[in-house]
């Protein structure tokens, strides 16, 4: 995976990827009862905080406040869930931040989630990308949303409202993909038909994941934009499957860079180990063990002191990867949305929604292959049971 995915992260570990297999897999799955309302309700958390920060990104906004009520409102609204009193046996189930949350503006694609002493607020015009995720008990909910920052409500035309409407085709048109027995590698071909006809480019290296406990990133995954250098081996959906679709836009070339920003978000190597000197690191190593587990954190949540001066040694051996903030060309505008999606019977988006202000594009996509996917069902093909053949009269066995 290059350097330009869009967690700029190499391949998850087979030890990571094996967290749950085996008897455990097909509990930990949306055919368990008990996992799916997991799911569900870590993705009602995601989109209600959602829907709280589309509301107070206003003309003036602090980006980090933001960044900040986001990740308050998870942590509160999860501790509230899933307790003795609904029915679940005594035993501690982690619950929180699946991803921080994120207030990417106009250029910067992802991964910005700053610490309090920065100064930046949202302007009338900007064009702001929320990310974040909830989880409970492992099982993750996450989304992101495009919205414009208006002092006065007005529809939204040029490349700005290509873009989104090319990202909710390719949403759409993903999700129907989504069923047992398609591929993986036949999803980027349509969404590049897609932004062709809009005039806009699809951001370089997104990877879009599976979803297991705990993990965001599974190794099964679908590449935005493969190349003969850089792609992904064929994979088929199966049934019981959680998928986090990932859509990133752009008015530019979609060739997504790290800027000069710090990175604030990191995430555990499970796989690494070392014995680290300083006290500050051990005592940072051990915070983000306890608290966020194989889940991304924002640098912002350790503790200001030992937590923060302890990453420098903890990044320096592996122990933790970064998320370095991403950047479009100067000038250029990137639109990102992603949606948590089951793969029942039915595919099924858990988490996202369609934009409430009003993108205006004068252009559309005619492609009949693109037009053939947007047409097909969401529900999941069922294998058809072959009929028994039928007795002849008097008990004697039928004909082929």
């Amino acid at each position: 995976r290059g350097r330009n995915s869009h967690r700029i992260l190499g391949k998850m570990s087979d030890e990571e990827d094996n967290v749950v297999g085996g008897v455990e897999e097909e509990e930990n799955t949306i055919r368990n009862l008990t996992t799916r309302s997991k799911y569900k309700a870590a993705c009602v958390v995601a989109n209600e905080t959602l829907k709280l920060l589309i509301a107070e990104a206003t003309v003036g906004k602090s980006v980090v406040e933001l960044c900040e009520l986001g990740d308050n409102t998870i942590n509160e609204a999860t501790a509230k869930l899933f307790h003795k009193q609904d029915h679940i046996p005594d035993e501690k189930i982690d619950r929180g931040i699946a991803f921080p949350t994120c207030i990417n503006v106009n250029g910067v694609a992802s991964h910005f989630s700053p610490l309090p002493d920065d100064k930046t607020v949202l302007q009338d015009g900007d064009i702001v990308k929320i990310d974040l995720g909830a989880h409970i008990d492992g099982f993750a909910g996450v989304v992101a949303h495009t919205m414009v920052v208006q002092a006065e409500p007005a529809a939204i035309t040029g490349g700005v409202a290509d873009c989104v409407h090319a990202a909710q085709m390719m949403l759409d048109a993903a999700m129907r993909s989504l069923k047992p027995g398609k591929k993986n590698n036949d999803i980027p071909a349509i969404w590049e038909k897609i932004a062709e006809s809009y005039g806009v480019n699809v951001c370089e290296g997104i990877l879009s994941h599976q979803m297991k406990k705990f993990i965001l990133d599974g190794n099964q995954t679908i590449l935005s934009k493969p190349s003969v250098e850089n792609k992904v081996a064929d994979y088929e959906f199966k049934t019981g499957e959680v998928w986090a679709l990932d859509v990133l836009v752009s008015t530019g070339a979609g060739k997504l860079r790290e800027g000069n920003s710090r990175c604030f978000i990191y995430k555990m190597c499970p796989d690494k180990q070392f014995m680290l000197k300083l006290k500050a690191s051990k005592d940072a190593f051990n915070e983000i063990k306890t608290k966020f587990q194989n889940f991304p954190f924002s640098i912002r949540a350790l503790d200001p002191k030992s937590g923060r001066m302890g990453v420098s040694e903890c990044l320096k051996h592996d122990l933790i990867q970064a998320y370095p903030v991403l950047n479009e060309k100067p000038g250029e505008h990137v639109v990102h949305f992603k949606r948590t999606v089951f793969l029942s019977n039915t595919i099924e988006p858990v988490t996202g929604f369609a934009p409430e202000q009003e993108f205006v594009s004068e252009k559309k996509c005619e492609d009949p292959d693109v037009l053939a996917v947007l047409s097909s069902s969401m529900q999941a093909k069922k294998s058809k049971k072959k009929k028994k053949p039928a007795a002849k009269e008097g008990g004697g066995e039928a004909k082929e």
